[in-house]
């Protein structure tokens, strides 16, 4: 098992267990935005952290949501979701669940 966290507010998260497969677009879109279901979404990266991404609601900014998370340059709007992105060998990236270390990583960024 593996584990993404859904950054509700700001200083609220979420841990949420995921199987070891790739994560869902209908799962990310329930968990991102106002979490209804009706957000695209967009990806940034988790702090530059290579491997780890934030995905959030494309629009947030314009349906004015709640902050959730203040990056160095910018500030996430809505629910969002941090979670591991990962490529094969065709060059076609995923995401995933956070494996054990990124989850210790993300963590310590987000609590202290």
């Amino acid at each position: 098992m593996r584990t993404i966290i859904k950054v509700l507010s700001e200083g609220q998260i979420e841990a949420i267990e995921v199987s070891d497969f790739e994560l869902a677009e209908s799962f990310i879109k329930k968990n991102i935005g106002t979490s209804d279901g009706s957000s695209y979404f967009e990806r940034t990266s988790f702090f530059n952290i290579k491997g780890i991404d934030i995905i959030c609601d494309e629009e947030g900014k314009l349906k004015n949501l709640q902050p959730s998370l203040k990056l160095e340059n910018d500030v996430i709007v809505g629910h969002c979701i941090v979670a591991s992105i990962e490529g094969n060998e065709e060059g076609e990236f995923a995401w995933y669940g956070l494996k054990d270390e990124q989850l210790d990583v993300v963590i310590e960024k987000l609590v202290f």
